[in-house]
């Protein structure tokens, strides 16, 4: 299967989901400086956009098991741009908005390596 790099979901509607996909990992010491986290030895990041004219909770949710089981892993109200990273390797992350999440408007979500 070939590597994804960018999911994406418009969500007008509650129960709505972004394909899985798993962070760019790397080992270059300028990332890790950067970071703040020189004292590991590998990191995984993504990018993270939510935006759009709405209104809800919007959640990260991450894996351990391929997509079997998904844990929340943070939520929000608000439009955000950030980079998440992970120190595990192996799990997948997806995002959007559980049943009951959506209130209204459209919610766009964006995951990127």
């Amino acid at each position: 299967m070939a590597e994804v790099f960018v999911v994406e979901a418009t969500i007008s509607g509650e129960g709505v989901w972004t394909d899985e996909i798993s962070p760019a990992y790397t080992q270059d010491r300028r990332a890790c400086n950067n970071l703040n986290i020189a004292s590991r030895t590998a990191f995984g990041a993504l990018d993270l956009a939510i935006y759009g004219d709405w209104s809800g909770e919007a959640k990260v949710q991450i894996s351990y098991d391929s997509g079997v089981t998904w844990v929340d892993m943070e939520s929000h109200t608000v439009n955000i741009f950030k980079n998440l990273v992970r120190y595990e390797s192996g799990v997948v992350l997806r995002a959007g908005m559980d049943i009951g999440g959506h209130a209204s408007g459209e919610c766009n979500i964006r995951l990127s390596k």
